[in-house]
């Protein structure tokens, strides 16, 4: 598995089409994080860029998790793979119910 960059530009309209799409993204991009397979999604103050970074096989796998998003038809895109992705993630203490 790798990790690709997708570097993607918005409509700087947004169509009411768009917009009534938005809450089947949030939805999308919050299973594709579950799953793994959106390490981070990131979108600028103005809304006109979004970066998305996957955890696939190929770039091929990367462009079919983007392609199952709603708003994909929008999506002005480029795939980057990327050598590494560094992170700094909070450390949190796990509690078992069990």
């Amino acid at each position: 598995m790798g990790n690709y960059m997708i570097d993607i530009s918005l409509p700087k309209e947004l169509t009411d089409d768009f917009q009534s799409k938005i809450p089947l993204q949030i939805e999308s991009v919050s299973l594709h994080m579950q799953s793994g397979n959106i390490i981070s999604y990131t979108l600028t103050m103005d809304r006109l860029k979004l970066w998305i970074v996957v955890s696939a096989r190929n770039k091929n796998d990367a462009k079919s998790i983007i392609k199952s998003m709603p708003l994909f038809p929008y999506f002005d895109y480029t795939i980057h793979e990327l050598m590494f992705n560094n992170i700094n993630l909070p450390l949190y203490t796990t509690f078992s119910l069990n």
